[in-house]
């Protein structure tokens, strides 16, 4: 029996990933410089962040502000006890590999945590944040003996340099792309991003819509994600993305799964819902059906708390997911998920194992 697949865990990124920036080249003086500040400043316990083409990330204080758990450098972070340090970042696998086995999970896919909410208008710099990324990532992930994968961060603002990494990637292990709600400043429908899909769909690699804002030290950067995540689905359902690139998968990471009742409620709504296979004729009803997201190759995380036979109805059983949010001390945090998920009485066993196991290997190609 398959074991279970932790959907969404993250890294922390650490000075490591930055030591061959560019491989020495011309942006390597344009690297991420850590910065760290005295404890006894306005910054409090997040006195640390990253300075990126002038921009700090996270800006963990003033106006605007977000926080982010990179770096670690930060008082906040090196005083956490729950998980290692190496951990978290990645430096020590043999660590995170205990920790998964203490937590009776079999494989972690691994997404960004500074990419959440940073966006960058130099593409050149974009590129090489990407490459730096991604390389550290997969010699990572190669020491895991094959039980952590990574996602990719794809260079978004560079159609031909995105395809070319996403090559790459791919032969490196990259299990994913990492997207989010929007991308340099376009809806996911954008023809705009058409070649990225193509590709994506003829390498196996999905496209992975998590939580977060591309759009640099915007003001309520937390805000706003349930309405997001939203209107990328419905840029995808309405642009029949998934038709018109066959083979193209897309998920939905950790947003939850109860956005997905009002989303498809709102297209019914305002009579703009595309879709015309096999329940069309269910849509008239202010319904749907789980046809829609086999049909579309379209996964999502839901939480373990979440009313699962209601999400069921609209979802299916097939195209569920979840993931702990290992490393994040957040809302999404799930420490005991395979515990809690077994413990349900209102869920099957069967369906209950495929959220846990089988459908994010149907997802990412595990």
């Amino acid at each position: 029996m398959p074991g279970v697949v932790d959907a969404d865990t993250h890294v922390l990124e650490s000075q490591d990933m930055w030591d061959d920036f560019d491989d020495g080249g011309e942006m390597y003086p344009y690297r991420p410089l850590l910065v760290n500040l005295p404890g006894d400043t306005s910054w409090g316990g997040r006195n640390a962040f990253w300075l990126i083409d002038g921009e700090t990330y996270p800006k963990s204080a003033g106006s605007n502000s977000f926080p982010l758990h990179t770096p670690t450098t930060a008082i906040f972070e090196m005083e956490r006890t729950d998980i290692v340090v190496g951990a978290r970042q990645m430096t020590d696998v043999p660590t995170r590999l205990k920790d998964m086995d203490d937590r009776g999970v079999d494989l972690h896919v691994v997404y960004p945590t500074l990419f959440i909410f940073t966006g960058f208008n130099n593409p050149k710099l974009e590129i090489a944040l990407c490459r730096a990324y991604n390389s550290f990532m997969a010699k990572a992930c190669a020491d895991s003996g094959g039980r952590i994968h990574f996602v990719m961060m794809p260079p978004l603002n560079s159609v031909d340099a995105c395809i070319a990494e996403m090559d790459r990637c791919k032969e490196l292990g990259s299990v994913g792309m990492f997207f989010r709600t929007m991308e340099t400043g376009r809806s996911l429908g954008d023809p705009f991003f058409f070649p990225i899909y193509q590709e994506a769909a003829r390498l196996g690699l999905p496209v992975c819509i998590h939580l977060g804002r591309a759009i640099p030290n915007s003001p309520s950067a937390l805000q706003g994600n349930l309405g997001s995540v939203s209107s990328a689905f419905m840029a995808i359902v309405q642009g029949r993305i998934p038709e018109k690139f066959p083979g193209l998968k897309t998920g939905f990471i950790e947003f939850g799964s109860l956005w997905v009742p009002d989303a498809l409620h709102g297209m019914h709504r305002r009579g703009q819902m595309k879709y015309r296979g096999p329940v069309s004729s269910l849509l008239g009803a202010g319904r749907t059906d789980p046809q829609l997201f086999k049909d579309y190759g379209m996964f999502l995380t839901c939480y373990a708390d979440e009313p699962l036979p209601f999400i069921l109805e609209y979802v299916g059983e097939e195209n569920l997911i979840i993931g702990s949010d290992y490393s994040h001390q957040d809302a999404s945090e799930e420490e005991d998920l395979v515990q809690l998920m077994r413990s349900r009485e209102d869920v099957s066993s069967g369906v209950v194992e495929k959220i846990l196991c089988e459908n994010a290997r149907n997802f990412y190609p595990l």
